[in-house]
């Protein structure tokens, strides 16, 4: 069992909280939160940090550095809404993203895209 604190709701929490690892959803990226700027709200800004080259993220062409805005319409203001849709998200259900991404001369271009929620079990089959 994995036991660790994950945050947000007691919901999200019981279930990072007895799923094993194997079986916690996942989209095969990692987030960094950064504060906006523009209103001052920290760590409100999700930043595609890292990507699993086979994962479900980089399938559906989200790139490092991309910033995740909306997770099926819905703001990601804070990595606990984050965690509170992921972990409530059925294995094998898609989830849809507003991406904005910065072009050459720096401007960010928005843009949607599904993702396919997977599993670190189905991951470890593809091996």
């Amino acid at each position: 069992i994995n036991a660790e604190y994950m945050g947000g709701s007691s919901h999200s929490q019981y279930l990072a909280a007895t799923l094993s690892e194997e079986e916690q959803p996942t989209l095969g990226l990692m987030i960094k939160w950064l504060d906006n700027n523009s209103t001052g709200e920290k760590d409100s800004v999700a930043i595609v940090h890292k990507l699993n080259s086979s994962g479900a993220a980089a399938a559906a062409d989200i790139r490092e550095g991309d910033w995740l805005q909306q997770w099926n319409g819905v703001e990601l203001k804070s990595e606990q809404i984050f965690k509170r849709f992921l972990y409530g998200s059925e294995i094998g259900s898609n989830v849809e993203f507003l991406i904005a991404r910065k072009d050459r001369e720096g401007s960010w271009n928005q843009f949607r895209s599904k993702v396919h929620v997977g599993s670190n079990s189905q991951k470890k089959k593809k091996k």
